[in-house]
């Protein structure tokens, strides 16, 4: 933990802050046994945060829009397991979800980090009301 403490809620602190690392906030914790998803978890944060959940014994599951990039991003960190998944394709979603429901496991840990950032707005292709800027976020 850093020596900066970030207040959160008034009267409470995580004890973390700006220049705390992922490695930071798992250190200590177990997770040997644990599944975790992450969104986007082959570039930028998503693949620090793989990387750490990793460290701490995790197996990690990172579903990919670009399956080729995503194994090429993660060679080197044993304990992940890709999968294809474009979140802006609900059918995409739908394969990913069918199959993972397949496997009969279950997901411990959920990291959300996949997305899109100041594009134009845009619709999803089988759902016209899906705005892929914002709703990638969300599903």
């Amino acid at each position: 933990m850093t020596s900066e403490n970030t207040t959160l809620i008034t009267g409470t602190s995580s004890g973390f802050g700006a220049t705390s690392t992922a490695d930071d906030v798992l250190q200590g914790i177990d997770l040997t046994g644990k599944l975790a998803l992450v969104t986007g978890g082959y570039s930028g944060i998503g693949l620090e945060t793989t990387r750490a959940l990793v460290k701490a014994g995790a197996h990690v599951v990172v579903p990919a829009r670009r399956p080729a990039a995503a194994e090429q991003a993660l060679a080197d960190i044993p304990g992940v397991e890709l999968d294809e998944l474009d979140l802006a394709d609900l059918e995409s979603v739908r394969r990913f979800a069918e199959r993972f429901l397949a496997s009969g496991r279950t997901i411990d840990i959920v990291i959300d980090n996949a997305a899109i950032m100041a594009s134009p707005e845009t619709r999803v292709v089988d759902d016209p009301d899906f705005a892929e800027d914002i709703d990638v976020q969300v599903v």
